[in-house]
């Protein structure tokens, strides 16, 4: 095991031991497989697909789930998430 894939696994058991929570989620654009190689080790499953829209402001890009009239093309990213008891626990 890779020591990032080690570095987010213990993340997510230490997030799961210190709060009461059922699951834990993020987001990540679809083109980028190894993060999501990354993020399937550590037990992540992608739960759904969006596409994202570029906003700009102050020259800094974000991106946000809401439409946007920036001429920036948008992308798709994936929802991954990790259940309580799930690989990396």
């Amino acid at each position: 095991v890779g020591s990032v894939t080690s570095a987010v696994s213990s993340l997510c058991v230490w997030v799961f031991k210190k709060f009461e929570i059922e699951h834990v989620f993020l987001r990540v654009f679809l083109d980028n497989f190894r993060a999501i190689k990354l993020y399937e080790r550590c037990g992540f499953v992608i739960q759904s697909e969006a596409l994202v829209y570029c906003r700009e402001e102050f020259n800094k890009k974000t991106w946000s789930l809401e439409p946007s009239d920036s001429k920036v093309k948008p992308r798709k990213v994936a929802k991954m998430v990790l259940y309580r008891g799930g690989n990396a626990e």
